[in-house]
């Protein structure tokens, strides 16, 4: 007795997909892997737009805090109109502001610590003690004066003293280099000396 066994039988409960069922599952796991593609890209898109502001903030920060050291150790400070070649310092009579500061570490008024703001570039420049390579210490400044000394209560003085307070604003503007995308921020900070003469 032989007995032969087809392959080619169905077993019941195992039947293929028809066309349509596998076109219809094919188009939604598309769907959800371009949902999930655009979110990835969103986010990254999002990221380097951010990314550039905050390292600008950190850096606007960053300087804030060398220039609070340097003023605090300073012997005298003097405001101005300046650019990289001159300055202008304010009279002592005329309101106290401008875009420049000189920071006297000494009693010699011939080295100093040199800071303004190009309002070209929108780059506020620093020139080291007995330096002459400009650093950016932050772009995308927006407003002047940056530089203003003010009495105890924050107004700003119309005339030189010896125990005012120094006034630094900085209002940025960031453009990201993705369409639509901006942002305006600002950082500030009133210091003093250490010792006032």
């Amino acid at each position: 007795m032989k007995i032969s066994i087809s392959t080619d039988v169905c077993r019941r409960g195992q039947q293929a997909y028809t066309l349509v069922e596998a076109l219809i599952s094919t188009g939604l796991l598309l769907l959800i892997v371009t949902g999930v593609l655009t979110c990835h890209l969103t986010g990254l898109y999002w990221n380097l737009a951010i990314q550039a502001h905050t390292q600008n903030v950190q850096t606007a920060r960053e300087a804030l805090s060398c220039m609070s050291e340097e003023i605090q150790s300073a012997n005298s400070l003097q405001v101005g109109s300046g650019s990289a070649t001159n300055f202008i310092p304010v009279g002592a009579t005329n309101l106290q502001a401008g875009n420049a500061l000189r920071i006297f570490p000494t009693t010699n008024t011939t080295q100093f610590i040199y800071y303004y703001c190009d309002a070209g570039a929108s780059n506020l420049n620093k020139i080291p003690l007995l330096g002459t390579d400009i650093i950016t210490v932050a772009s995308g400044i927006t407003n002047s004066p940056v530089f203003s000394m003010q009495n105890f209560a924050g107004t700003v003085l119309t005339n030189s003293q010896n125990n005012a307070v120094l006034s630094v604003l900085l209002q940025m503007s960031f453009i990201s280099p993705f369409a639509g995308v901006s942002a305006g921020y600002q950082a500030g900070m009133q210091i003093t000396r250490r010792t006032l003469l």
